[in-house]
């Protein structure tokens, strides 16, 4: 994020970084997407990430997910959106076919 916001970093972790800097910046920060499959995860991504991702897990254990995605985030922060879809071959989105799939069943 630092990068994103102009600023030099200098990193020695997993891998060096000395003076880094992007000299074209984008007009806004991106936000921060995590996945999550566990509630440990969301919990622990729901600190500083802008939005959860998950797969199709059972509605309990999503709600699970969810709730420990929002009880980590600042009160200003816990809207949750949804978008259900799929690739099929070709590559070509399917969004809001599953969901129609399951009002049907």
């Amino acid at each position: 994020m630092r990068l994103l916001r102009g600023e030099e970093v200098t990193a020695d972790g997993h891998v060096r970084v000395d003076r880094a800097r992007l000299w074209t910046l984008p007009d806004a920060v991106p936000p921060r997407y995590r996945t999550a499959l566990s509630e440990e995860t969301a919990r622990w991504c729901g600190a500083w990430a802008d939005g959860l991702l998950t797969v199709a897990v059972a509605p309990e254990q999503l709600r699970k997910i969810v709730a420990a995605f929002r009880a980590s985030r600042p009160v200003s922060m816990r809207s949750v959106r949804s978008i259900e879809g799929s690739l099929v071959p070709g590559g070509r989105s399917q969004l809001g076919v599953a969901s129609k799939e399951r009002a049907h069943q």
